[in-house]
């Protein structure tokens, strides 16, 4: 990992935040991000990984906080704990990295609700969902997938759930 590649992957999430709850919040949180990135300037390559490990940390836990990820944690009664985890936990924490770890390593996909169940006409919905969901539950699918594509399976589900499948 280069620090150009790191640089492109803040510009890549920056141009990503467009489609997230627009709020202060989500901009303060920004702050952090773009305190990495002067790090990143700054520091010297042989540095870089710990500082990769945190942004992605970040960039994940923005990402639940204010992305597709929070729709989903918020329509569901099920996930009120979790809810609180991530809304009562400082991005300037030191200890983000085993927080987003932890969050993120939940497989059990029964919180994601199939909208299109038992609804005629609706057959193609119904499967492909449940197709997304079992992609990232059984173990040897999910070894194919890298931690980004799990997450935009994820917002495939909450697409289809809410009727917006065309958004790119």
């Amino acid at each position: 990992m280069l620090k150009k590649d790191i640089l492109d992957l803040i510009d890549n999430f920056e141009r990503e935040i467009w489609k997230f709850d627009d709020n202060d919040k989500l901009y303060n949180d920004m702050h952090y991000i773009y305190s990495i990135e002067k790090e990143i300037k700054t520091s010297d390559e042989s540095n870089i990984k710990p500082i990769y490990d945190k942004l992605i940390a970040l960039i994940g836990m923005i990402r639940f906080k204010y992305g597709f990820e929070s729709i989903i944690i918020k329509s569901n009664q099920e996930l009120e704990n979790l809810k609180e985890i991530i809304e009562g936990f400082s991005l300037n924490s030191n200890d983000i990295i085993n927080q987003y770890n932890y969050i993120s390593k939940n497989k059990n996909m029964d919180f994601i609700k199939n909208n299109y169940e038992n609804k005629q006409g609706k057959e193609g919905l119904y499967l492909a969902i449940e197709s997304l969901k079992s992609l990232i539950t059984n173990d040897e699918y999910r070894k194919l997938l890298n931690k980004s594509q799990i997450n935009n399976v994820l917002i495939d589900c909450v697409k289809l759930n809410n009727g917006i499948a065309n958004i790119n």
